[in-house]
């Protein structure tokens, strides 16, 4: 008889109003709790497991010639545990207002979160633009199970 295997769909989206630079800064940063919304047994585990599916990122206030953005995805606060590491895209501007960009990432990777351990399902997401600055103003975690 074959397997069925079912995935479970899951995302975690996260306002914000952190003003970025061109450099990675301590303090703008998005926590993204990966267990809210997910059965309590699971979530009682103490280490995350699961595929991060995408990232969307949504940039405001654009200014001084931002056109890409970089994130970076770590399991510990101080930044220093990175589960996916840097990788850049080029912003699509709004329509009704270009001051506003969006990027959206395909991950697909296999995380387990233990090297900072215990873990408690948070992962935190970093970014930086290529140039001048902007409002990080939201972004989402898109998993599966």
């Amino acid at each position: 008889m074959p397997t069925r295997i079912t995935h479970f769909l899951h995302h975690n989206d996260v306002p914000g109003s952190e003003v970025v630079g061109t450099a990675f800064n301590a303090t703008a940063r998005h926590t993204h709790d990966l267990n809210i919304g997910v059965a309590p047994l699971i979530a009682a585990k103490k280490n995350f497991f699961g595929i991060v599916d995408s990232i969307q990122v949504v940039l405001g206030s654009l200014a001084g010639g931002a056109s890409t953005v970089t994130i970076r995805v770590t399991e510990d606060l101080a930044g220093n545990i990175t589960i996916v590491p840097d990788t850049t895209a080029t912003l699509a501007l709004g329509i009704g207002d270009a001051t506003i960009g969006c990027a959206v990432f395909k991950v697909q990777t296999i995380i387990r979160q233990d090297l900072a351990g215990p873990g408690n399902g948070n992962l935190y997401l970093w970014v930086k633009v290529d140039a001048g600055s902007a409002v990080f103003s939201g972004s989402q975690i898109a998993w599966q199970e």
